[in-house]
């Protein structure tokens, strides 16, 4: 039976890969689908929540989504997306592979049409379906959207990674101190994290290790700013780069004579190299933080070997 029209609620999202509307009711969402424009709508504490959820996964934050979903179609579509929402971060499966984790291994053609419905963009992740000789077969919102995801997903598929837990704001900029004089010239580094997880009082704590002597303070609204000190330290904000289409020439600062910290990174994730090292702060629930570095490439490995031995 259908729910009332007055219990929907409905939010916008101007993402990566163009404007989402999510609709939700009281409990569960119901959908997330690509929109030309914007339409009347009240949003609620669910659909807030989704759209904060889908920039943290754009931003390299979240690979796992926290927020109730309605899975809803015939009973055979309802199978097909149970099956999608097993297949893992940064993984692909066949049609043929889906048919099976579906229950029905010879409707491969059904499977591929159900997958096409799929009302839940992202959250049930009908993009990890690829053809059985590895090209990417189709997607409602095309291949380029397709492979733009995936590509997003493998760079966050990492080797390595390391916890570090700070419990003062003071720690946090030590940890900072102690990383800094493990990155040589032409070191990135991606800061994530949510408001108030420390991001720039760890950025401080790098800065001081890389003998600059200026406060460090958010480049939200110039989104760069320089330090120079023992080593340049180049610092970006992409937040507000969301829907910028021009190239604003950030590639120099990612290769350059310094280190380059970028927050947000998701928002320029084309633009970003294979190798980096991303850095994800998060507040625990005893109101510390947890670092988690994420290696990628083995100069960054190196540099986590010799972090968590100091």
């Amino acid at each position: 039976m259908n729910k009332p029209l007055l219990c929907i609620n409905r939010s916008y999202y101007d993402s990566p890969i163009g404007l989402l509307e999510i609709t939700a009711d009281s409990e569960k969402v119901l959908s997330i689908m690509a929109v030309s424009e914007k339409g009347e709508y009240t949003s609620s504490a669910l659909t807030q929540q989704t759209v904060r959820e889908l920039k943290e996964y754009f931003s390299g934050i979240r690979r796992v989504f926290s927020v109730p979903v309605e899975i809803s179609g015939t009973t055979f579509q309802k199978k097909v997306y149970n099956a999608l929402v097993r297949i893992p971060y940064g993984e692909t499966v066949s049609y043929g592979k889906l048919a099976e984790l579906a229950g029905s291994p010879r409707a491969c053609r059904a499977v591929g049409q159900a997958v096409h419905r799929n009302p839940l963009l992202i959250l049930v992740p009908c993009h990890r379906v690829i053809s059985a000789d590895g090209s990417l077969g189709g997607f409602a919102l095309g291949t380029d959207i397709k492979k733009q995801l995936l590509k997003l997903e493998r760079k966050g598929n990492v080797m390595k990674e390391l916890t570090l837990v700070s419990s003062t704001a003071e720690e946090t900029r030590k940890i900072g101190e102690r990383l800094a004089p493990l990155l040589g010239e032409g070191s990135l580094l991606t800061l994530s994290g949510e408001l108030g997880a420390g991001k720039t009082t760890f950025t401080q704590g790098l800065a001081k290790g890389l003998g600059i002597t200026r406060n460090v303070t958010s480049p939200t609204f110039t989104i760069l700013k320089i330090y120079k000190g023992d080593m340049p330290l180049y610092h970006i904000d992409a937040y507000r780069l969301e829907n910028v289409a021009q190239d604003l020439g950030f590639e120099e600062y990612m290769d350059s004579d310094g280190v380059c910290v970028i927050e947000w990174s998701g928002f320029i994730s084309d633009i970003l190299p294979d190798e980096r090292l991303e850095a994800v702060l998060t507040i625990n629930e005893d109101d510390s933080r947890s670092i988690v570095f994420k290696a990628m490439g083995s100069r960054y490995e190196e540099v986590l070997d010799k972090l968590c031995t100091l």
